[in-house]
C-alpha cells in the first residue's frame, strides 16, 4: 500500500541560529564600524548560500507499506516494514513508528501489551538543502490486531 504524503518545510534549528548570528555580527559591524566582525560572518553567510546548492527539497512523499493489517497475541513484538521515497526532490528520510496507548515502541516495530485495535502511526522527518530544511510528516501506516493469549491447558486428556 502507497501513501502521498505533502511535505511543508521550514528553517532547521541550523539554519536558524546560522542566520541569528550572522544578522547579529553584521549588525554590530555596521553599528561599531568594524570590519573585523564581516570577516566573522562571511563563513556563516556562506554556510546559508551553500545550502542552497544541494537541489530542490520533495514537495511529496511516498509512503510505502508492505503488510497494512498485521495480527499477532499479547505481548508478541510487531515488526512495522515501512519505507519513504522522495516525489520531486531529494532529501533524507527518519521513519519512526508512534506507538498508541496499548502498544509500546520497540526496535523494528512495536511490542503489543494488551489486547486490541490499534492504528500505529508513523512521523517522517525530511532534511534537505544540507540540513538547513526540515518537514514532518504524520500519517496512519499499519493496524494491528492484537488477541488475548489463550489460557494453558491445565487438566490432561487422558484416552479411554
Amino acid at each position: 500500500m502507497t501513501r502521498r504524503l505533502a511535505l511543508r518545510w521550514w528553517p532547521s534549528p541550523l539554519a536558524l541560529a546560522l542566520a541569528t548570528t550572522s544578522a547579529l555580527a553584521l549588525t554590530l559591524a555596521v553599528l561599531d564600524r568594524r570590519p573585523e566582525l564581516i570577516a566573522f560572518t562571511a563563513p556563516l553567510i556562506g554556510a546559508l548560500a551553500g545550502g542552497w546548492g544541494w537541489g530542490r527539497p520533495p514537495t511529496h512523499v511516498e509512503l510505502h507499506v508492505e503488510q497494512p493489517t498485521q495480527r499477532c497475541f499479547e505481548q508478541d513484538r510487531v515488526p512495522i516494514d515501512v519505507r519513504a521515497t522522495a516525489v520531486g526532490g531529494t532529501a533524507r528520510f527518519a521513519v519512526r513508528a508512534l506507538a498508541p496507548a496499548g502498544l509500546e515502541a520497540a526496535p523494528g516495530g512495536v511490542r503489543a501489551g494488551s489486547w486490541g485495535r490499534f492504528a500505529v502511526r508513523v512521523r517522517i522527518t525530511a532534511r534537505a538543502g544540507g540540513g538547513l530544511l526540515v518537514a514532518t510528516a504524520v500519517s496512519d501506516a499499519v493496524e494491528v490486531r492484537v488477541y488475548p493469549r489463550p489460557a494453558p491447558l491445565r487438566a490432561r486428556i487422558r484416552p479411554g
